[in-house]
């Protein structure tokens, strides 16, 4: 299975596989979902049940994850798998780390890092 990394922020997550090609990691495309924008362009609210389940949909082929993001979004998606929805996916989060607004190499490399120390 393949090892993900998800940068979450109040606006948008980030979706990055780790896959094992001839016995090197390799990062694949990331994925982008987005959460709808309210009043004064700030994510709203009511959009979080389906913004998560859209995320957990994504999730589903996945084998170990990473939640990593600069705020409250990443334990607050964390509660919502834990709570709220969705039991099989929880299962897989291995990890919640807080990291500033990373690019994406600098995601890539701490979920490489991550998962090495955490086989």
């Amino acid at each position: 299975m393949t090892d993900v990394i998800v940068f979450l922020d109040s606006a948008h997550a980030n979706i990055f596989e780790i896959a094992s090609k001839e016995g090197d990691l390799a990062p694949m495309a990331p994925r982008h979902i987005k959460k709808h924008l309210g009043a004064n362009n700030s994510p709203q609210e009511s959009d979080e049940p389906k913004f998560y389940k859209d995320l957990c949909a994504d999730l589903q082929s996945a084998g170990r994850i990473l939640l990593v993001g600069p705020g409250k979004a990443k334990a607050e998606f964390k509660h919502y798998l834990e709570k709220l929805s969705d039991k099989h996916t929880n299962e897989k989060v291995v990890g919640v780390e807080t990291v500033d607004h990373p690019s994406d190499a600098q995601v890539i490399a701490l979920g490489k890092k991550f998962f090495d120390s955490h086989p």
